[in-house]
């Protein structure tokens, strides 16, 4: 038979979690102790039949003494009453020794219904009833010193002593196993042995007194003692006797159990007497199992880990071991088992074998390994996530070291994902993500590691001694992604931006590395997103001056340190200023005027933009109405505001506080709008129109199909970019182009407005060729004043053409940083989001 000590011990530990402690008890000696004594003096033990077991033995041990007693009693009795004779009337006597008997005689008779029916259970009020008779017993003994004292017999002395102290010691043992009983007996006779001596005030009675006292404490700390002992020996045998039924049960149960089994081999390690729940779970026959050797069972089972050749090891060093998992093949499935065994030997110390225990393991297994993959695994793509990135990197980095090769980290970032997400919604967002993610695993199969980092951030880690290769792959990755990602809602044209950081070049940790690929990220995307960019140690310097400027953007946000500046837009017939352009100005008291072309890319990364736009809007509307006399107002939209929700509210609002009829707002949009998503734009578009503002296409002609954007929406004003009007006067296509455009607005009944007019010519040019409107430096520099005064001085001016305007557009910038204009950039301080 199977040894099986430590079989039940690991069941027993296994179900001790879950049965009720008054099943399993597991208490240390100090609690059992604590226990045993509650219970001696009529507690309980948690366990009700438990405690009325121990109650009916510690009545029971006092009432098998009950013949003893009677029979001390009768001869105390009788050695009192010669003491008496003659001392104290007979009648009392009689009455004395009769209710001493009788309270004997009830003790006898619960003694002799024991023995024919033994007490098995006893309650509290058991221990109770013991103890009232106690009590009663001791009274009536009291009386006897008392009588004693009566005889003025000197000698009777010692007869009280020795018989005092002998019903104390005899008493209190023989109730030592109801405590409360012991207690009340001892306690009463002391009292009245003591009170007999203090009465008869002799010289020694102070020193019998004392020893009086001494016997009282020692035999009560031997009544507890015992108690104790007594009840804590029931406890303990009560608890073996529990765990032995449920070890018994635990031993049927494993016996019983289609997942367990034992396993026994001989010196050889050799099967033998294999069962036949061992057959079904190895789904080998009996007869094949026996004579072959454990590691047999592997089969043709894929083992990565080497657990068979392992466990081999073991069993060859005859080594015990515990809960060893091997992968086997049943019945063509993959099953793992979980192993325990030990080494047998005889009692000469030679080996005969292993015995252990089997248990199938396989959905266990399988629920860790789901558990595994999903802490590792991003739940959207299926491609690693952070966690599995950090601790790929930390072991790549550690083989890079060992073998002298490098470890890049590429972080991906999605352009125009974000507008994609936020217009079309989060689902339409995850899809597009996991075709992305398709995309990336197909260029990084076989060459990299894929994980995703962020809502759209992924990251790839490269191991190559060639810095070419890993330029090689981030270009892949990136035009893998220059086709449109095509759903059910339509295509949409993403991009990816990549930082490039090395180990141990830029960095020794995992952190560090993530921290210097993202700065590399960051200047990827400023220098114009789609493409990748090693990090240089430059970049570290430029990302913290540029943190330092977002953190003054915001400080002068919150107190209202920008401004806004107009320049005009006058009319190609009349030179009036018909309308003009809000572009927006910070002046810092420290570092001077901040060039739109340098905060307004922080605005727009730092998510200031959408707060500046509106207040540019409101701004514009309230100076237009205040101070315009009838001058139109026009305010640049960045992608990033028109894409944020609520622009249409945005706009509502401002119209509706300033009081600005909306035929006054001109909303000038670029292609970069127009390319994120047809679908929100159009709406959008539609919602801006139903105001009653008016759209205008700025930068026209620079997008690669600006005449299609025509054909998809309604514009009311096309602004041919400066580049074209550059061009006018120095031969080329440029005066073509322009014509082209502004025969093609008014078939689509637009208004042409041309940008960056810096010359007479240019601007007679454009007047002749049917532009409708100008605006350029030759007209006027960007002044924070609103250039109300230009329409009566442009009335003047038209009655001589436009040439006048220059005098106008001297005297209107005066004041202003004089030298050659500048060519408004497309950051040129425009209310842009």
């Amino acid at each position: 038979m199977v040894n099986n000590d430590w079989g039940a011990g690991r069941w027993l530990a296994r179900l001790r979690g879950i049965l009720p402690s008054r099943v399993l008890p597991e208490r240390s000696d100090s609690a059992i102790e604590r226990l045993a004594l509650s219970v001696a003096f009529g507690g309980t033990s948690g366990d009700h039949a438990l405690t009325r077991r121990v109650h009916a033995a510690q009545v029971g041990a006092v009432i098998r003494l009950a013949p003893y007693t009677f029979s001390a009693n009768v001869f105390n009795l009788v050695i009192i009453l010669y003491a008496l004779a003659g001392s104290v009337p007979l009648w009392a006597q009689l009455l004395w020794a009769g209710a001493i008997l009788t309270t004997q005689f009830v003790a006898l008779r619960g003694w002799w219904r024991s023995l024919r029916q033994p007490v098995e259970a006893a309650s509290p009020r058991a221990l109770r009833a013991v103890t009232i008779h106690a009590s009663i017993l001791s009274a009536l003994w009291t009386l006897g010193p008392l009588g004693l004292m009566m005889t003025d017999d000197p000698a009777n002395l010692l007869l009280i002593a020795c018989v005092s102290t002998g019903l104390i010691c005899a008493g209190g043992f023989a109730l030592a196993t109801v405590p409360m009983a012991a207690t009340a007996w001892v306690v009463i006779t002391a009292l009245a042995a003591a009170g007999t001596l203090l009465i008869e005030d002799l010289s020694v009675s102070l020193s019998i007194l004392l020893l009086l006292c001494t016997y009282c404490l020692i035999v009560l700390g031997s009544v507890i003692s015992t108690a104790r002992l007594f009840v804590s020996r029931f406890l303990v045998e009560a608890e073996l006797q529990q765990r032995g039924e449920v070890i018994h049960l635990l031993l049927n149960d494993f016996e019983q159990s289609s997942s367990d089994w034992l396993w026994e081999t001989d010196a050889e390690g050799v099967l033998q007497r294999a069962s036949s729940r061992f057959s079904d779970v190895a789904g080998v026959p009996v007869a094949r199992l026996q004579g072959h050797r454990l590691q047999d069972l592997k089969s043709e089972a894929r083992d990565p880990a080497n657990s068979w050749t392992i466990l081999d090891e073991m069993m060859t060093h005859h080594q015990p071991f515990r809960e060893h998992h091997v992968p086997v093949r049943v019945n063509g499935e993959l099953r793992w088992w979980s192993l325990t065994g030990r080494p047998d030997f005889d009692e000469r110390g030679r080996f005969r074998g292993y015995r252990g225990v089997g248990s199938d393991v396989t959905e266990a297994r399988r629920a860790r390994d789901l558990v595994t993959y999903m802490a590792e695994h991003d739940p959207l793509t299926g491609v690693g996530n952070r966690n599995w990135l950090l601790s790929r990197a930390n072991d790549a980095m550690a083989e890079s070291y060992a073998n002298g090769t490098s470890v890049s980290l590429l972080m991906v970032d999605l352009d125009n994902f974000k507008a994609i997400n936020d217009t079309r919604g989060h689902p339409v967002g995850d899809e597009i993500l996991n075709r992305v993610a398709q995309r990336f695993r197909t260029v990084c199969e076989g060459r990299a590691d894929l994980a995703r980092i962020g809502g759209d951030e992924f990251a790839v880690l490269h191991m190559s001694e060639h810095r070419e290769e890993t330029e090689r792959l981030a270009n892949d990755l990136i035009d893998v992604l220059k086709s449109p990602i095509t759903t059910e809602h339509g295509h949409h044209a993403l991009g990816a931006t990549i930082g490039i950081a090395t180990a141990p070049r830029h960095a020794d940790t995992i952190e560090d590395l993530m921290r210097v690929a993202d700065i590399a990220l960051y200047r990827a995307k400023r220098g114009g997103r789609g493409q990748a960019l090693y990090f240089e140690l430059e970049m570290e310097r430029e990302l913290r001056e540029r943190r330092e400027l977002e953190n003054a953007l915001r400080y002068t946000l919150e107190r209202g340190g920008l401004s806004l500046a107009f320049q005009p837009i006058v009319s190609a017939r009349s030179g009036e200023v018909v309308s003009c352009e809000a572009l927006l100005r910070w002046e810092d008291p420290v570092v001077g005027s901040v060039p739109p072309s340098l905060f307004v890319p922080v605005a727009e990364e730092a998510g200031l933009i959408v707060p500046i736009g509106a207040w540019v809007l409101r701004e514009a509307c309230r100076r237009a109405m205040e101070e315009g006399a009838g001058i139109d107002i026009a305010v640049n939209l960045s992608p990033l505001q028109f894409a944020a929700p609520g622009l249409v509210d945005t706009v509502r609002a401002a119209l509706a506080e300033t009081g600005l009829p909306p035929e006054r707002l001109i909303l000038e949009i670029t292609e970069s709008v127009l390319i994120q998503d047809f679908g929100s734009t159009s709406t959008t578009l539609s919602e801006l129109s139903a105001l009653g503002v008016r759209i205008a296409l700025d930068d026209f002609g620079t997008g690669y199909s600006s005449l299609s954007y025509l054909r998809q929406y309604r514009f009311d004003r096309i602004k041919i970019d400066r580049s074209f009007v550059a061009e006018i006067g120095r031969g080329g296509e440029s005066v073509a182009i322009i014509s082209a455009v502004i025969i093609l607005a008014r078939s689509l009944d637009m208004e042409v407005t041309a940008e960056g007019v810096e010359s007479e010519a240019q601007a007679e040019m454009l007047r002749l060729m049917g532009c409708d409107s100008l605006q350029g430096y030759y007209f006027g520099r960007p002044a924070s004043a609103f250039p109300q005064a230009l329409a009566e001085a442009g009335r003047e001016a038209a009655r001589g053409g436009l040439a006048p305007m220059r005098a106008l557009s001297q005297g209107q910038s005066s004041g202003q940083a004089q030298g050659q204009p500048r060519v408004k950039s497309r950051g040129e301080g425009r209310g842009r989001a």
